[in-house]
């Protein structure tokens, strides 16, 4: 059941972007972490007999660690990431759960983390903005389709995608220009899916955002009308349809009562500088855009 074709095929990549030297002396504990990360994920496919995936959580790799059982999310839960992935869909205080409650409260719910690359490296921003990351990805697709057809009975016509990681998600768009086909559907996603915060990690609230099920009550709060340049059954925070983001984020500015911002340039101002600007990597491109489609 584990495809070590694609640990084998791309090694050539790894070590394209950490060297030769380090891949070399990494190698058998990367083997080790790989299949011992494979096996874990399939057995928790198993707390799917009676359950749908509704919520796929598209991330990187499993951390690199010297010794010992790897470090993954199917593998142990005491971490800040499991917390945060927790609250996004329970009240209840995760430490309340054995391992085995929580993997199964997580897959009652439809929750599914898959990872799109099969090395556990330490990643930083100059490896994911190198060419031969972007191949690696590229070329590991097979595997993570191959992985998520698996369970294609199991996966809602509904289903919803989140990823953890910015670069790594902008890396996995552009690979698949934005959709991925199963054998029985195809799943769509953009920039807006991606719920890394400022931190670099996934957030509970853009994770809650992205995976709500009443997307009517996340677009249109507090007496805001619907928004006139997309359905209302479509995502306006689209940057393939600024009138609609700019729109929605125009009326966020004057239906809040409590805005820190004096009047809408500033407070367009600070959401370009602080927020936009982590889906979209040019700050002036972003302004451009705001100036050719603005309504106010």
């Amino acid at each position: 059941m584990i495809n070590y074709k694609v640990f084998d095929d791309n090694l050539f990549l790894l070590e394209k972007i950490f060297g030769k030297e380090e891949v070399l002396q990494k190698l058998e504990r990367l083997k080790f972490i790989y299949k011992n990360t494979e096996e874990s994920w399939f057995k928790n496919l198993e707390y799917f007999q009676d359950s749908e995936v509704k919520y796929i959580l598209i991330c990187e790799a499993p951390p690199y660690s010297e010794a010992g059982i790897p470090v993954f999310f199917y593998n142990q839960t005491n971490s800040s990431f499991h917390r945060t992935i927790w609250k996004t869909f329970f009240t209840e205080d995760i430490k309340d759960f054995s391992q085995t409650e929580i993997y199964q409260k997580l897959a009652e719910r439809g929750f599914l983390l898959i990872d799109n690359i099969p090395f556990s490296m330490k990643y930083f921003t100059r490896h994911r903005k190198k060419e031969a990351y972007f191949q690696l990805i590229k070329n590991s697709l097979e595997w993570t389709l191959e992985k998520l057809n698996l369970v294609k009975t199991k996966i809602s016509n509904d289903v919803k995608i989140a990823f953890g990681f910015k670069i790594n998600a902008l890396q996995f768009i552009r690979a698949t220009n934005g959709n991925i086909m199963l054998t029985d559907k195809i799943i769509n996603f953009g920039e807006f899916n991606i719920s890394a915060n400022g931190s670099g990690f996934p957030s509970s609230n853009k994770l809650k955002n992205i995976f709500s099920d009443d997307l009517q009550n996340y677009l249109y709060y507090n007496g805001e009308i619907e928004n006139p340049y997309c359905n209302i059954d479509e995502s306006p925070l689209n940057f393939q349809n600024p009138k609609a983001l700019f729109w929605h984020y125009e009326n966020h500015y004057y239906f809040s009562q409590d805005s820190q911002h004096q009047d809408l340039k500033s407070f367009i101002k600070h959401l370009i500088d602080n927020k936009l600007s982590e889906y979209h990597r040019n700050t002036d491109e972003l302004q451009e855009m705001y100036y050719n489609n603005s309504i106010k």
